[in-house]
């Protein structure tokens, strides 16, 4: 299991990063945030796999 940061997840789906924390705060990209509110985001790589698939 790889974890990904929102960076390296933004280049790995070729979207922008704010995409992707859109994705996470409203609840459509699954992700751990590590000391909420203002901490760093982590993402599975099959999570966001799941995700772009639409799944």
């Amino acid at each position: 299991m790889r974890w990904l940061t929102t960076t390296e997840a933004a280049e790995h789906a070729r979207r922008h990063r704010n995409t992707i924390l859109l994705a996470l705060r409203c609840g459509e990209l699954t992700g751990f945030q590590r000391t909420a509110p203002q901490g760093a985001w982590r993402i599975r790589e099959a999570d966001l796999e799941r995700w772009l698939r639409g799944e």
